[in-house]
């Protein structure tokens, strides 16, 4: 799905499940030529322009990014930007076993920073894709496909593997999936009656597009 405009997003109203803290893994492929500021990829706020957690570009550079609690940020950067206008996966995996913090593009490991104790910030907001919440003007100017989270860390050779391929939905540890094709939500605390449907989506409807 393409986000060209401004407030161009797509929202997924608060749940639970949607709250990471000690292992998570966030997924998603992404285009973009946006070389300048903070843009983007998803982002769950908390308070007071907080986060549990984000995928985003600084400068077009990648990073997965979190809030810890109860003050101070987390991050583990790429090794450059990657604003080049061509498809590109990017996977934020927090390790609570090896209290790490890892960064992947492409299939590859690019960072990891050391989180012991350093736990994510909780928060009852949103999940934002594209976007960074209502009144954030973070948004990227590009493309975003697959997006995917998971409450448990998927091993490097599952990042190179469900990179490429479709999933079923009823893999182990999967939260959410928002194909753009058709979006599901195999946790079944996330109830689909209690969320606006999406035109844009197909079969299971999840989100709130805003303009894409």
């Amino acid at each position: 799905v393409s986000f060209l405009e401004p407030d161009d997003e797509d929202t997924i109203q608060e749940n639970a499940s949607l709250d990471l803290s000690e292992s998570f893994t966030l997924e998603a492929w992404f285009r973009t030529t946006e070389g300048s500021g903070f843009t983007r990829i998803l982002r769950k706020p908390t308070a007071n322009g907080r986060q549990n957690y984000s995928l985003l570009l600084q400068d077009g550079v990648p990073s997965v990014y979190y809030d810890r609690q109860p003050s101070g940020v987390v991050r583990a950067d790429g090794l450059g930007p990657i604003n080049d206008g061509l498809w590109h996966h990017i996977a934020g995996i927090r390790d609570g076993t090896q209290d790490s913090l890892k960064l992947y593009i492409d299939g590859v490991q690019v960072s990891s920073v050391y989180v012991a104790g350093l736990l994510p910030l909780q928060g009852n907001e949103g999940l934002f894709i594209g976007n960074g919440g209502i009144g954030d003007s973070q948004q990227l100017n590009g493309d975003i496909d697959a997006v995917r989270i998971w409450n448990r860390v998927l091993s490097a050779s599952e990042i190179r593997q469900n990179q490429f391929r479709t999933l079923s939905g009823n893999e182990p540890g999967l939260i959410a999936a928002y194909d753009f094709e058709e979006a599901f939500l195999p946790n079944p605390e996330l109830d689909l009656n209690q969320l606006q449907a999406v035109s844009e989506l197909s079969g299971n409807h999840d989100g709130i597009f805003t303009n894409a």
